[in-house]
C-alpha cells in the first residue's frame, strides 16, 4: 500500500542516491543535484526513471535501507548512459527497464561479497557491468540508434574542471559543473578541495606525457581522477596527511588506467566509464587496510568533516587508531616485566607484546621464591580484555618449576580470542587446567577465563599478552594499547589514563566499575530535569536511553537531539551527536560525555567537537571546521564525603583560550544531579527532579520524584 510515509522515504533515498554520484552522503545535496540535472530534461528524465526502477527492484529484493542509495546512483548512471548514447525511443526505454533491474541484481550480488571478503565498497561496479552489457547488446540491435560522441574542447583548466564535473552526469556543460561544484563546496569543503586536487593531478599527469595537447574535458580520465581523489582522500578514510597523499596516488593511477583502457576497450566497442576510478580506489583502499594508514572509516560512511571529528574524538579517548584498544586482562595492580620491543623475547615480528607480573616492594615472590606458589601472580584470575570469541586454547601443559622452561610448547597453556576485525588476542603461560571457557564461547570484557601460571617458555609465573595478525600463537603481532587504566610509573603516583602504552616497570591498575555513573543505561529509563538560562524561569527537560537496530544505546532528548553512548565498565562515553539543536543536551554531553567510573580517576582530558559549545561560538566552529574543530577539555573531580557526592569540573579551551567552564554534581545510581555552565557572561543551570519509565508491551508508563 502506497502511503505518504513510503513516498517520503522513496524520495529521500532517490535524493541520497543522486548525491552519491558525487560521493556526498547528503540528502539536501541530492535534491539540488536532481534539480540541476534537468538542465538537459530528456537526459535527466531517463536517468531518474532508471534510478527509480532500480530502487523499486531493490525493494523487491528487500535490501537494507542504508544500501538503497548505492542501488539508486548505479541505476541513475545506467539510465544517463543509455540516454546519452542512444536516441530515446520505446526500444531504448525497454533496454533501460531491463538494465535497471539488472543493476539491482548485480548490486545485490556483489555488494555483500566484496565487503565480506575484502572490506571494499561496491561503488559503481554494477553501473559499469550493466552498461557494458547494454553497449555490447545494442551493437547488434538495428532499432537502437546510437548518438555520436562529441569532443568538448576547453580553453582553460577552470572550464575543463567544471565541464568534467558535468560529464559525471553525462552532461559536459561547464554551467552544470559550476552548480555541482558549488553544491559540493557548500556540502563539504574537504571533498571540494579533493575534487580540484584530483583534477589537477590527473591533468598534469596527462600533459606530462603529451606534447601540445589540447584540453579535452570529455575524456573519462578526468572525472575518474576527480572521483578517485575524493573517495580515497576523504570519503572512505579519515582525512589526514596520509589520506592526502593517497588521494594523489589514486588520481594519478586513475589517469594512467583511463589512458590504458581507452585504447584497449574501445577496440571491442566499450567505453572505460568508471572502471579506472573503481580499480584505483579499490587498490588504494586495500593498500591502506594492509598498512594501517590512513585510517579507514569502515561501514559508517559519512562526510569527511564528520569522519575527522569522530576520528579525533576516538584518538583522544581510545588512542592511536592503528593500534587496537583493549582493557587490562587482570584485576588489581600488575607490573610490566617486559614491554613492547622488550630485550628478551619481544623482538622482530613478536615485538608488540606485554608481559605482566605482580610485585610488592620490588619483589615478585614471597618466602624464598623456590616454588610457583611463592609468586604473587600465580593462580590470580585472568580476565578477557575484549568482546570476542574463543577460537583456540591449550589447557593441559604442566607448569614449570621455577627457573625451568618448556621450549617444546613455547606458549604453554593459552587462549586465543578473535576480535571483530579478524585480529586475535593471545593470553599465554596460563596455569594448567585453569581455563574455564571453551572454543566457540563469546566473551565480554572483564569475564574471568583462566588463572596466571608458569607453563611454556616461562622461567617464573607471568602473563604474556599480545594481539596477532593470524589465529595461531606464533603469528606476527599487531600494535595494541590499554584503555581505562591507572598508570603508575616509577616513583610517581598512579594517574588515570583514558588510554596508555605502558612501558617496562610501569604498574597498571584496571580502573573498573565504580560509583560514578552519569546515567544508568537502561532502555526507556529516563531522567527529568529543571533547566533555566541566566536565572530565568525554570523549564522542563528530559533525556531517555533507547536502543537502535544496530544494538547501540542512544541518548535522546525531547527536542530530538541524540547521540550514541557506551558504558564499558571503565568509562561512560558519548559520541556521534545528531539531530536538532539543543543547548542543554550539548552541555550535558560536555559535562559528563566522557566520565570514568573508577573513584580513583581524579583528572583526565577529552577533545569534544566545538559544535557542542553554546551558539555564540558556532561561527568560530564553522570557520575552523574541520581541521581545528575540537575543544581541549580538562576535567577534575573530588568526592564530597559530607554530602556523599562527586564534584566534577570541566574547563574548555579553544585555540588556547578558555571559553567555558562547567560544574556538575554526580550521585551514585542517580547520575548527574546538578549542572552549572558559564560562558561569555551567560549561565545555564540544570537540576535533576525525577525519573520516568517509558511504556512498552507489559511495561506501564510511570514516573517518580528524586530527592537529592
Amino acid at each position: 500500500m502506497i502511503t505518504q510515509h513510503s513516498i517520503k522515504v522513496f524520495s529521500q533515498q532517490l535524493a541520497q542516491g543522486y548525491a552519491w554520484v558525487l560521493l556526498m552522503p547528503s540528502t539536501i545535496a541530492g535534491v539540488v543535484l536532481i534539480v540541476a540535472s534537468f538542465a538537459a530534461p530528456k537526459l535527466a528524465a531517463v536517468g531518474l526513471l532508471g534510478a527509480s526502477i532500480t530502487l523499486l527492484s531493490a525493494r523487491g529484493l528487500r535490501v537494507v535501507e542504508g544500501l538503497s542509495p548505492v542501488y539508486v546512483f548505479n541505476g541513475l548512471l545506467t539510465g544517463l548512459f543509455i540516454a546519452a548514447h542512444y536516441e530515446i525511443s520505446s526500444y531504448s526505454l525497454i533496454l533501460l527497464l531491463f538494465t535497471s533491474v539488472l543493476v539491482a541484481l548485480i548490486t545485490h550480488g556483489f555488494a555483500g561479497m566484496l565487503w565480506r571478503f575484502s572490506q571494499l565498497p561496491v561503488l559503481s561496479l554494477p553501473f559499469v557491468l550493466a552498461s557494458w552489457l547494454a553497449q555490447l547488446a545494442a551493437s547488434s540491435y538495428s532499432r537502437l540508434v546510437p548518438i555520436a560522441d562529441s569532443a568538448h574542447l576547453s580553453m582553460s583548466w577552470g572550464e575543463a574542471f567544471l565541464t568534467s564535473l558535468g560529464s559525471i552526469f553525462f552532461q559536459p556543460d561547464p554551467y552544470l559543473g559550476c552548480v555541482l561544484f558549488i553544491t559540493l563546496l557548500l556540502t563539504s569543503r574537504t571533498l571540494a578541495f579533493l575534487a580540484v586536487l584530483g583534477f589537477s593531478a590527473g591533468l598534469a599527469w596527462y600533459q606530462l606525457f603529451t606534447v601540445d595537447a589540447p584540453l579535452y574535458a570529455a575524456p573519462n580520465w578526468i572525472f575518474n581522477a576527480i572521483l578517485a581523489a575524493m573517495a580515497t582522500g576523504g570519503l572512505f578514510v579519515v582525512p589526514s596527511v596520509n589520506g592526502l597523499i593517497l588521494s594523489i596516488i589514486s588520481a594519478l593511477l586513475a589517469a594512467l588506467l583511463a589512458a590504458a583502457f581507452s585504447q584497449g576497450l574501445l577496440t571491442i566497442g566499450l567505453a572505460p566509464l568508471a572502471l579506472p576510478f573503481l580499480l584505483s580506489t579499490w587498490f588504494c583502499l586495500y593498500a591502506a587496510q594492509r598498512i594501517g594508514k590512513p585510517v579507514l572509516v569502515g561501514e559508517r560512511v559519512q562526510l569527511p568533516e564528520k569522519s575527522l571529528e569522530d576520528g579525533r574524538l576516538a584518538r583522544a579517548r581510545l588512542g592511536d587508531p592503528a593500534s587496537i584498544p583493549l582493557t587490562p586482562p587482570f584485576l588489581g595492580a600488575w607490573q610490566v616485566s617486559q614491554g613492547h620491543d622488550g630485550e628478551y623475547t619481544h623482538r622482530g615480528i613478536w615485538r608488540d607484546a606485554l608481559d605482566f607480573i605482580v610485585t610488592e616492594d620490588g619483589k615478585s615472590f614471597t618466602n624464598k621464591g623456590l616454588v610457583v606458589e611463592d609468586f604473587f601472580c600465580f593462580g590470580l584470575p585472568i580476565v578477557s580484555p575484549c568482546y570476542g570469541q574463543v577460537i583456540q586454547l591449550q589447557n593441559t601443559i604442566a607448569d614449570n618449576a621455577i627457573g625451568e622452561v618448556n621450549l617444546r610448547e613455547n606458549w604453554g597453556n593459552y587462549v586465543l580470542i578473535r576480535l571483530y576485525d579478524g585480529a586475535t588476542v593471545l593470553l599465554a603461560h596460563l596455569r594448567q587446567d585453569s581455563i574455564t571457557v571453551q572454543i566457540g564461547d563469546w566473551l565480554k570484557a572483564g569475564q574471568t577465563l583462566a588463572q596466571c601460571g608458569n607453563s611454556g617458555r616461562s622461567p617464573q609465573p607471568h602473563l604474556h599478552f599480545s594481539v596477532l595478525r593470524h589465529p595461531t600463537p606464533e603469528a606476527e603481532t599487531r600494535p595494541f594499547h590499554l584503555i581505562g587504566v591507572l598508570l603508575q610509573q616509577e616513583n610517581s603516583p598512579a594517574v588515570f589514563r583514558l588510554w596508555a602504552n605502558p612501558q617496562q616497570n610501569d604498574k597498571v591498575i584496571a580502573a573498573w566499575i565504580g560509583s560514578v555513573r552519569p546515567l544508568s543505561l537502561r532502555v526507556g529509563l529516563g531522567r527529568s530535569y529543571r533547566v533555566r538560562v541566566n536565572g530565568g524561569q525554570w523549564q522542563h527537560w528530559q533525556i531517555t536511553p533507547q536502543l537502535n537496530l544496530a544494538g547501540q544505546f542512544l541518548l535522546v532528548a525531547e527536542s530530538g537531539a541524540s547521540c550514541c553512548c557506551e558504558e564499558n565498565g571503565a568509562v561512560f562515553a558519548c559520541y556521534g551527536r545528531e539531530g536538532s539543536q539543543d543547548v542543554f543536551f550539548n552541555l550535558w554531553l560536555l559535562a559528563v560525555g566522557c566520565t570514568p567510573s573508577s573513584e580513583q580517576a581524579k583528572q583526565w582530558q577529552d577533545n569534544p567537537p566545538t559544535r557542542l559549545l553554546p551558539s555564540h561560538w558556532h561561527w568560530l566552529s564553522k570557520l575552523l571546521a574541520p581541521y581545528a574543530s575540537q575543544v581541549t577539555a580538562n576535567y577534575s573531580r573530588s568526592f564530597d564525603d559530607a554530602a556523599r557526592v562527586w564534584r566534577q569540573n570541566g574547563e574548555f579551551h579553544l585555540l588556547g583560550k578558555q571559553v567555558m567552564s562547567i560544574e556538575t554534581t554526580i550521585v551514585a545510581d542517580h547520575g548527574l544531579t546538578y549542572l552549572s555552565a558559564n560562558s561569555a557572561g551567560q549561565r545555564w543551570e540544570m537540576v535533576l527532579e525525577g525519573a520516568f519509565q517509558t511504556g512498552d508491551a507489559g511495561v506501564p508508563e510511570r514516573e517518580w520524584t528524586i530527592n537529592i
